[in-house]
């Protein structure tokens, strides 16, 4: 659902109170009206939320702003979901401000200028949650804000650890149908299948429901009961199906092909010369699976490796740092620089899975993180290591998420730090700033642009050794 279509469906009852009518006596005092103390209250709890998120982006992000221009940027969400033009003298308006009453007095103004005092109080979480989603949006690219609801489903996915009942699923002709299954989830066992359209979960029917609704609704703590109902591909009487939740973990590192059991092979056949690993993104069990790996590959007696993270760009710098630990020699991984406080510096271990072999890495086709960067310098120096691939050029930014201080949400991917890989030959790249944006020169190694020149160039050089 897109962000304009979200905020219309927002505006149907979901909304809060900024100012409020009040009445007056006899003698001209104003009185505090049930309704007046409730449009204190939400006054006090936006004003609360938008402080510290404020509090959040001035005190870890490496992009920091003013009050004044990140109270311009809250005030400009006030008309944004409403799907009004802001006034062109908001600018002017703010930059007289000093202290937080004047803007909190301010904000108030322009809450009603938005046509947001008719609202009613219903929702008034959610507008919160989007006036801070879009707030960080216009402040730091790439960075959002998500509820701490939402925070817990993304740790679960990035610890490998999601609670569930083990499918993934896509709209298809307005509902909701089953596009895998996982090996070893309460789904595969009960017998779904990929096109199985979803009816009911606990009861509710699903039509009405967009996708992520129905996501939600399948959701819920390991180990709780859900009953679902589906109806096979080939059309037959729709079936009910119990299930238990329960932790169903999606293998990070893949092979030539998967086994009914979920695990992968990294071996074409009993006749095969090189094995194949795959990376596309990095959890908590990444580093862990890597050495599972490389440990199935010196038992069928290779030595010799393909790597392909042509699709990894991003990831936890922690992970990453745990990959390196695994994939290479003892060394330095790179330097953290803070904008402010010490450099600290990040050191590999004496603990590589992978001494002795041979490997070609086909290196990333787009962009990639400080980590992921960090990652290929380390790989690039690796004694027996070709990488073949794109110039590799980005900035060395660090993103990390940071909850609020009354975890009410949480920003995510806020960049708050540099890693500077360590590597002789980093050069600025032409026209960049020399702190902030590098690129990895490969030579010796091989540069290419096409990815299927990428795996012939990694093919004969593993044959040249």
């Amino acid at each position: 659902m897109s962000w304009k279509n979200f905020v219309n469906l927002l505006a149907c009852g979901s909304v809060f109170m900024f100012a409020g009518l009040c009445n007056i006596d006899a003698t001209g005092q104003v009185v505090e009206t049930p309704s007046t103390l409730q449009t204190k209250d939400n006054t006090e709890r936006v004003w609360q939320q938008t402080s510290e998120l404020y509090s959040t982006l001035a005190g870890n992000s490496l992009r920091p702003v003013t009050k004044q221009q990140f109270m311009l940027e809250v005030a400009r969400a006030f008309f944004s979901v409403q799907s009004k033009e802001p006034p062109g003298n908001l600018h002017e308006e703010v930059s007289g401000l000093a202290t937080d009453s004047e803007l909190k007095n301010w904000l108030t103004k322009v809450w009603d200028q938005a046509g947001l005092a008719d609202w009613k109080t219903e929702g008034e979480e959610s507008l919160r949650d989007l006036i801070c989603q879009t707030v960080v949006e216009q402040i730091v690219p790439r960075a959002g804000f998500i509820t701490a609801k939402q925070q817990r489903v993304q740790k679960q996915l990035a610890e490998n650890q999601y609670v569930g009942i083990g499918i993934t699923v896509r709209w298809h002709d307005g509902k909701t149908t089953i596009l895998n299954t996982f090996p070893g989830g309460a789904a595969r066992q009960a017998g779904l299948r990929p096109g199985d359209c979803i009816l009911e979960i606990d009861g509710q029917s699903m039509a009405g429901f967009n996708l992520g609704q129905a996501v939600d609704k399948a959701r819920g703590p390991e180990g709780s009961q859900v009953n679902v109902v589906v109806q096979n591909l080939d059309g037959s009487e729709p079936r009910t199906v119990d299930m238990v939740r329960t932790i169903v973990p999606s293998p990070s590192v893949a092979g030539v092909r998967q086994r009914d059991d979920g695990a992968w092979l990294f071996v074409e056949d009993k006749d095969a010369r090189h094995a194949f690993l795959k990376i596309d993104k990095v959890v908590g069990s990444t580093a862990r699976e890597l050495r599972g790996a490389a440990g199935e590959v010196v038992d069928q007696g290779l030595q010799r490796i393909v790597l392909d993270m042509q699709s990894l760009t991003d990831g936890d710098l922690h992970q990453l740092h745990l990959m390196a630990d695994v994939l290479c020699e003892e060394g330095k991984f790179g330097s953290l620089k803070f904008p402010a406080g010490p450099t600290q510096e990040l050191m590999t271990r004496a603990d590589s899975a992978f001494s002795g072999m041979q490997i070609v890495v086909l290196s990333p086709l787009k962009p990639v993180s400080g980590p992921v960067l960090a990652l290929l310098a380390m790989l690039k120096t690796r004694p027996g290591t070709q990488i073949v691939g794109p110039t590799i050029e980005n900035t060395m930014t660090c993103r990390a998420s940071f909850d609020l201080s009354n975890h009410s949400g949480t920003v995510t991917h806020l960049p708050y730090a540099w890693l500077v890989p360590a590597l002789l030959n980093l050069q600025p790249a032409v026209g960049k700033s020399p702190t902030l944006h590098f690129r990895i020169q490969f030579t010796p190694h091989v540069v290419a642009e096409d990815p299927q020149k990428i795996k012939q160039l990694a093919m004969e050089w593993l044959h040249q050794n």
